[in-house]
Protein backbone atom coordinates (compact mmCIF):
# COMPACT_ATOMS: atom_id res chain seq x y z
CA UNK A 1 0.00 0.00 0.00
CA UNK A 2 1.35 3.60 -0.86
CA UNK A 3 0.88 5.65 2.09
CA UNK A 4 2.94 8.43 0.13
CA UNK A 5 1.00 11.97 0.47
CA UNK A 6 2.68 14.33 -3.15
CA UNK A 7 4.16 17.55 -1.95
CA UNK A 8 2.56 20.09 -3.61
CA UNK A 9 4.31 23.88 -3.13
CA UNK A 10 1.29 26.15 -2.91
CA UNK A 11 3.40 29.53 -1.43
CA UNK A 12 0.62 30.81 0.81
CA UNK A 13 -2.00 30.54 -1.83
CA UNK A 14 -3.57 27.19 -1.86
CA UNK A 15 -2.97 24.79 -4.78
CA UNK A 16 -3.26 25.95 -7.97
CA UNK A 17 -3.80 29.47 -6.38
CA UNK A 18 -7.19 29.80 -8.73
CA UNK A 19 -5.73 32.82 -10.04
CA UNK A 20 -7.28 31.56 -13.56
CA UNK A 21 -6.45 33.62 -16.81
CA UNK A 22 -7.14 36.51 -14.97
CA UNK A 23 -4.30 36.77 -13.12
CA UNK A 24 -1.69 39.36 -14.09
CA UNK A 25 1.78 40.98 -13.85
CA UNK A 26 2.40 44.24 -12.81
CA UNK A 27 5.69 46.55 -12.85
CA UNK A 28 5.90 48.61 -9.95
CA UNK A 29 8.22 50.76 -11.90
CA UNK A 30 6.20 52.33 -14.75
CA UNK A 31 2.87 50.19 -14.29
CA UNK A 32 2.94 47.99 -17.18
CA UNK A 33 0.85 44.90 -16.75
CA UNK A 34 1.06 41.55 -18.85
CA UNK A 35 -1.11 38.40 -18.62
CA UNK A 36 0.44 36.00 -15.71
CA UNK A 37 1.43 32.69 -18.04
CA UNK A 38 0.91 29.30 -15.66
CA UNK A 39 4.00 27.90 -13.82
CA UNK A 40 6.21 30.93 -14.49
CA UNK A 41 6.87 33.45 -11.71
CA UNK A 42 5.80 36.78 -12.62
CA UNK A 43 9.23 37.87 -10.25
CA UNK A 44 11.19 35.88 -13.30
CA UNK A 45 9.39 37.92 -15.86
CA UNK A 46 10.75 41.53 -16.87
CA UNK A 47 9.23 44.58 -18.54
CA UNK A 48 8.96 44.90 -21.74
CA UNK A 49 8.84 49.00 -21.40
CA UNK A 50 11.84 49.37 -18.32
CA UNK A 51 13.39 46.09 -17.89
CA UNK A 52 12.02 45.51 -13.70
CA UNK A 53 10.80 42.62 -12.43
CA UNK A 54 6.90 42.09 -12.47
CA UNK A 55 5.35 41.21 -9.29
CA UNK A 56 1.78 39.17 -9.54
CA UNK A 57 -0.66 41.44 -9.15
CA UNK A 58 -2.87 41.52 -5.34
CA UNK A 59 -0.10 39.11 -3.96
CA UNK A 60 1.09 40.04 -0.46
CA UNK A 61 4.67 41.14 -1.94
CA UNK A 62 2.54 43.59 -4.35
CA UNK A 63 0.62 44.56 -1.85
CA UNK A 64 4.17 45.14 0.19
CA UNK A 65 5.36 47.32 -2.70
CA UNK A 66 2.64 49.56 -2.64
CA UNK A 67 2.70 49.86 1.00
CA UNK A 68 5.69 51.23 0.62
CA UNK A 69 5.33 53.67 -2.85
CA UNK A 70 2.51 55.25 -0.07
CA UNK A 71 4.91 55.52 2.58
CA UNK A 72 7.49 56.98 -0.01
CA UNK A 73 5.16 59.32 -1.24
CA UNK A 74 3.86 60.94 2.14
CA UNK A 75 7.00 61.30 3.04
CA UNK A 76 8.11 63.34 0.13
CA UNK A 77 4.69 65.06 0.73
CA UNK A 78 6.29 65.81 4.43
CA UNK A 79 9.12 67.69 2.90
Amino acid sequence: MDTHTPHTHTHGHGPGCGAGAEAQCVCMRCGAEVAHVAGQPCRRVRCAACGAALLRKGSRHHQQALARQAAKAAEDAGR
